[in-house]
């Protein structure tokens, strides 16, 4: 039997093509049909012996469904002449097996229809020089230059940082307190890299509206966070300013390992997966021996390969991929599939949209947020129309 993965459906969406999924068994129980077509399908199979033939046909009803028409007998013009007939309706995403018998030889044949659609192309952004780092929303953002510690003994030592002038405020800035640096998502925020300050510090400029076109981690205005969300007692409020501003950071206060650049990956199964740079991943118990590591971004949580040269604590900017709401199928909230390299998670609010579909009987489902595509086998009880 061809693979089933779907449930019954009414199926009629604008943008997919409706195909169909055919495999026919010959007399002697070998496969001499296995293919996928648009429909309307009209293919004439030889009998091993070629005494007869087989002809399927399979044109589209008005209500979404299928029928397939199976005719056997001599073949003339081209075409058997129908001795032996029998018809059957398909449903979409429901397998049919029929068995037709034409004198002794026993024709069996196997359809699923369904439907392909792609996702929405895209347009390819013009490359970003500049490099962003993700700082806690618990660091230390100093305003004056930090004391630095020469590069060797001999050298001399540095100059003095200034005092701060009589009555300055708020020299170290913190936008909030965190009990637990766990979801970089929600907890930090882009700042620009202006320059290394030092082996322990780089010097950033604020962003005060990151942009969702730029951007996959884009935290809560600041009037937003200096209001609620546990705002440090000992910084201002709104802890930064509405306009760029100049700090140095701590290294060890930026998130530590994100995607540096896109990261892609394609399997032998017909998965895969894109991410945007500026993506935080952390790393699976096995990720020394085979470089896997795990993203979370926009509700989905998946699992790529990356090398040293994808990740690093700092990023320049990639393109962000096109997201139609509203699309032929999608898939409900938990595990919705799998690529190659294990369970893809769906966690968003309301169901997820699948972006592009190809193949009937074992079927990818592309699916997408702005910062991220995964090519999946999705799981049969999480579709839905």
């Amino acid at each position: 039997m061809l693979m089933l993965l779907w449930g019954a459906a009414t199926f009629a969406a604008d943008g997919a093509e409706e195909m169909v999924a055919v495999k026919v068994n010959g007399p002697r129980g070998n496969v001499l049909l296995q293919d996928e077509m648009p429909l309307p399908v009209e293919r004439v199979i030889p009998s091993p012996d070629g005494k007869h033939s087989l002809g399927v046909y399979i044109t589209r009803m008005d209500n979404g469904h299928a029928v397939m028409e199976l005719v056997a007998g001599k073949e003339k013009d081209g075409k058997p002449l129908a001795k032996v007939q029998q018809s059957f309706e398909l449903s979409p995403f429901e397998p049919g097996q029929h068995d037709l018998k034409y004198k002794k030889s026993n024709w069996s044949v196997e359809g699923i229809l369904g439907a392909v659609w792609d996702p929405p192309a895209v347009t390819e952004a013009d490359a970003d020089t500049t490099r962003y780092v993700l700082a806690w929303d618990d660091a230390k953002l100093l305003r004056n230059p930090p004391e630095i510690e020469p590069a060797a003994k001999d050298a001399p030592k540095p100059k003095p940082k200034p005092k701060p002038k009589k009555g300055a405020e708020d020299e170290v800035v913190v936008v909030r307190e965190l009990e637990h640096r766990d979801d970089p998502a929600h907890q930090a925020r882009p700042m620009t890299v202006v320059e290394p300050y030092g082996t322990r510090f780089v010097k950033v400029d604020s962003v005060p509206a990151p942009s969702s076109d730029k951007h996959c981690v884009v935290p809560a205005p600041m009037a937003a966070v200096a209001e609620g969300d546990a705002p440090a007692t000992d910084a201002p409020k709104p802890a930064l300013k509405d306009e760029p501003e100049p700090f140095y950071v701590e290294i060890n206060n930026l998130v530590p390992r994100l995607t540096s650049r896109e990261v892609t990956g394609k399997f032998t199964d017909g998965t895969g997966y894109r991410v945007a740079a500026g993506v935080p991943v952390t790393a699976e118990s096995d990720a020394d021996d085979n470089e896997l590591y795990r993203v979370n971004v926009d509700g989905l949580s998946f699992v790529i390969q990356a090398t040293e040269e994808d990740l690093a604590f700092y990023y320049r900017p990639t393109t962000h991929l096109p997201v139609e709401a509203t699309r032929p199928m999608s898939l409900k909230a938990g595990t919705v599939g799998a690529t190659q390299l294990g369970p893809v998670e769906w966690e968003g609010e309301g169901a997820l949209p699948v972006q592009g579909l190809r193949g009937v009987a074992a079927p990818i489902a592309t699916v997408r947020t702005p910062c991220a595509e995964v090519r999946l086998r999705p799981e049969a009880d999480m579709l839905e129309r």
